[in-house]
């Protein structure tokens, strides 16, 4: 073990009608970064919690101790190892770390736990589907700033909370929006796609634990395509506690049929954001490659005039720099070229997808280029610098 990873002085403070939640993350003996959750002033978890997400990943790839001085459940001690274990077993460069907690959490008495039901929602095709599938016992969303949005764009990232807030309102859901700067402390130490944005999200949903019996995970791929990754069925409900059950859902749909089963409903075609670069304040910028690929999926069932957050017709050409590449993304061009073939529909633009599936795996070098300076970009948005660390 190089160092040991401290999780201490855990306190809340309130201010007007919100209040923090904070700690001290403490590498060693010098370095030190307070993780801190603020949400309004509705019961939340103040225990220790919510901040073994934030930690667990990348202490076992730094190979740290983990020591937290505060209460966790006994269940989520469990799921703990039980994640541990999946992330070894994924990424050997993962290490199993002992973790150990100073207090003895004691769960809510019973019949006091909180009996709504919330979904995570950030506007996208995944957290549409789960609120459709779900919306007769949905009754709260959250969204929180500070994960696809960084914390320092607030004007977009309070639009997006706008735009949701007016769904939430029109559905008759209460918005609970969360702010973190835990995205600061793992992004420059674990890939957010690989091993932590699942546990992002579990953080949330243990800090707001106490008000739900059950928070909805939407997830990312389909059961045929899974792969390791940050957010994972196997994964994800051992976040669970005492309290809340977390359920990652949506995983017997792909994200064409996810398309394809949202794109009708109202809501959707004001208020689908699926962008994640943020550009000039627009919903969706209609040109990276998720929008183009969203894009290609709504065209391909008839839909894309009807979806007002797009505001650019779909560039051909710029769809033709981004030609799949893995399996499952193979899959939603074949779904979305079955479905023109079944509407008898668009030739060209069925034509232009035959020759994409036939280039599988050819990248243009435009696109290549295109596409890293994309993840750059959305790296370096979040990332504060992690000086004097190793490997």
């Amino acid at each position: 073990m190089q160092h040991e990873l401290h999780i201490e002085n855990i306190r809340v403070t309130r201010k007007e009608a919100t209040q923090r939640l904070s700690a001290d993350f403490k590498i060693g003996r010098k370095r030190s970064k307070v993780i801190w959750f603020e949400t309004d002033l509705d019961e939340i978890n103040i225990s220790a919690e919510p901040f073994l997400p934030v930690a667990l990943a990348p202490a076992m790839r730094r190979g740290w101790q983990l020591i937290v001085d505060g209460a966790l459940s006994s269940q989520l001690m469990k799921g703990a190892e039980q994640i541990q274990q999946i992330l070894n077993e994924w990424y050997p460069s993962f290490e199993m770390v002992p973790l150990s907690c100073s207090d003895p959490y004691l769960p809510a008495a019973s019949g006091s736990n909180g009996q709504s039901v919330a979904a995570f929602f950030s506007g996208g095709v995944d957290s549409f589907y789960t609120l459709q599938s779900h919306l007769d016992e949905i009754d709260q969303l959250i969204f929180v700033h500070g994960f696809d949005i960084p914390l320092k764009k607030n004007v977009i990232s309070a639009q997006a909370a706008h735009s949701v807030r007016t769904l939430a309102d029109r559905l008759g859901l209460k918005l609970v929006e969360v702010k973190t700067n835990l995205r600061e402390f793992g992004q420059g130490r674990v890939s957010w796609a690989d091993a932590y944005f699942g546990a992002a999200l579990a953080a949330v949903a243990l800090l707001l634990a106490p008000r739900f019996k059950r928070i909805y995970l939407p997830a990312s791929v389909s059961v045929e395509e899974l792969q390791p990754m940050g957010s994972h069925p196997d994964m994800d409900n051992h976040w669970s506690n005492s309290e809340m059950e977390l359920i990652h859902d949506g995983v017997e749909a792909t994200r064409f049929r996810k398309v394809q089963a949202i794109s009708h409903w109202v809501p959707v075609s004001e208020h689908l954001r699926v962008c994640y670069l943020n550009n000039n304040g627009r919903t969706n910028c209609g040109h990276c490659q998720k929008c183009l690929w969203t894009m290609m999926m709504l065209r391909a069932v008839g839909c894309l005039d009807g979806v007002s957050t797009f505001q650019s017709e779909l560039d051909l050409q710029e769809l033709q720099l981004y030609v799949p590449v893995t399996s499952y993304q193979v899959s939603r061009f074949k779904e979305a070229l079955a479905a023109l073939k079944k509407r008898n529909a668009d030739p060209l633009f069925a034509e232009i997808l035959h020759k994409m599936l036939l280039a599988t795996g050819n990248t243009p070098l435009k696109g290549r280029l295109k596409r890293q300076l994309e993840r750059c970009r959305i790296y370096l948005s979040h990332f504060r610098p992690v000086l004097g660390e190793k490997n």
